[in-house]
């Protein structure tokens, strides 16, 4: 379409990236064939993190000449749409997950978790927002736990119902699986930042890059996938208020500089800039 003068200028958006993309070997070469030829061919490839160019840098599939059109672009959130309800108003005590129920996202952890954090306080609920190929397997787990009592699982509902939800509570968890081959090492992943918008501190695995900003930050607690360092952050957050009132902080400001208008913005400057 460039080259007979239909449009102008082609962006590869890469969302996720993983050098075993596909377990099947010719599909995986083809994904890695046709991913060089995008970048190399692109005016520009975004990506969300640096990981994702450094691996390719690694693996020798970036031009020389290509490497400044290559640009770090994440997932953005409408800012003026966020939710942050006072903390009257939230229950500190209602952990919650959002997402596919899939093994990677390590939902499965957090109801092993769960009679240990119940042992501080038989207050604490989970609820699980989503569906997936896991739900069965988890729905087994919470009934040979004797959990029924506090885990709900709401499956698929709409945005406004889910938002209601997640600004209510008082804890987001992702821990995701630390796979070698996971996407989610190179990739943004949606729902911390789903959290951060609706003001929930994250507990989350150190595999996605924006662990690492959540921890230095001091938006929630980044872990490693361990049962012991999940209980324990859960207990931090529940039970130090100092910590998670200046968490609460931390991400209202935090999160205001991932509106799209601020993310695409500096991101077609930066375009502009190369051409």
């Amino acid at each position: 379409m460039r080259k007979i003068g239909l449009v102008k200028r082609v962006i590869y958006y890469n969302f996720d990236y993983g050098e075993v993309r596909f377990k099947n070997k010719p599909l995986n070469l083809l994904f890695h064939f046709l991913d060089k030829i995008a970048i190399n061919y692109a005016d520009s490839t975004w990506y969300f993190s640096e990981y994702v160019i450094s691996a390719r840098k690694k693996r020798g599939i970036l031009k020389k000449d290509k490497l400044s059109s290559q640009l770090v672009v994440p997932i953005g959130i409408n800012f003026s749409k966020t939710k942050f309800l006072p903390l009257d108003s939230i229950d500190r005590k209602r952990i919650v997950y959002f997402g596919t129920l899939y093994w990677t996202q390590g939902v499965q952890l957090i109801i092993e978790s769960l009679p240990d954090i119940l042992k501080m306080d038989k207050d604490i609920k989970l609820v699980i927002i989503g569906s997936g190929v896991l739900e069965r397997e988890l729905k087994h787990m919470v009934k040979e736990k004797n959990l029924d009592g506090y885990v709900k699982f709401t499956g698929i509902i709409s945005d406004e119902e889910a938002e209601k939800i997640l600004s209510g509570s008082g804890i987001g968890v992702a821990p995701y699986f630390p796979d070698p081959h996971s996407t989610r090492i190179g990739s943004d992943p949606t729902k911390p930042k789903v959290y951060l918008s609706c003001g929930l501190p994250v507990v989350i695995t150190r595999v996605p890059p924006i662990a690492e900003e959540i921890e230095k930050n001091k938006l929630g607690i980044a872990i490693n996938y361990n049962k012991e360092e999940l209980i324990a952050a859960i207990q931090r957050l529940i039970n130090d208020s100092y910590f998670y009132e200046e968490c609460r902080k931390n991400i209202f400001n935090f999160i205001s500089k991932y509106d799209w208008e601020i993310v695409l913005g500096n991101a077609f400057k930066a375009l502009y800039k190369l051409y």
